[in-house]
């Protein structure tokens, strides 16, 4: 609209856990789990950003996680690796002072990869993301608090697939 607007956030606390490990189940599979719970509110009011203190801080799921099972092998005497996982985020919201509406429901996305040693130097690898073609909403919010429906929502991508080739120099 042409003109911007840039506000003080004020005062908030974050505090939280992470969790990281790789765990070799046998001696070429590898399971990897990443979580972390974060709880992260405005310790004052804010009146020009609509927020009180106590409210949930804006963009920040209470928890995330990352779970893979990388298993390597040897294909025609080359070494070659598939690789299944799922990544997981909570439900937050898009600003303060919030509507039902303007909650970005948790979600999961599930991805398949695989990759060959075509030589020492090169590896071809296939990638598939969003292997369920599952519609889940990345970001929400609604434009007005009149009571007219007026809701932005923002996807994660659909399924893609890629083919890559990555060489060593």
């Amino acid at each position: 609209c042409g003109f911007s607007y840039t506000a003080n956030a004020g005062k908030a606390r974050s505090k939280g856990v992470e969790f990281e490990s790789t765990s070799l189940v046998t001696d070429n599979l590898k399971l990897l789990v990443n979580a972390s719970y974060t709880d992260s509110k405005m310790t004052e009011d804010v009146a020009s950003l609509g927020a009180k203190a106590g409210d949930n801080m804006t963009m920040v799921p209470k928890y995330n996680f990352y779970v893979a099972l990388d298993q390597e092998f040897t294909a025609w005497g080359h070494d070659a690796s598939v690789r299944l996982d799922v990544s997981g985020y909570g439900e937050y919201k898009s600003h303060f002072n919030v509507l039902d509406q303007d909650i970005a429901p948790s979600y999961e996305v599930v991805n398949l990869s695989a990759g060959f040693d075509v030589n020492e130097n090169a590896r071809v690898s296939l990638h598939i993301n969003n292997l369920l073609d599952e519609k889940t909403v990345k970001y929400r919010r609604s434009r007005s608090r009149s009571g007219r429906s007026n809701l932005n929502e923002y996807y994660n991508d659909e399924r893609t697939v890629a083919v890559r080739l990555d060489f060593r120099f």
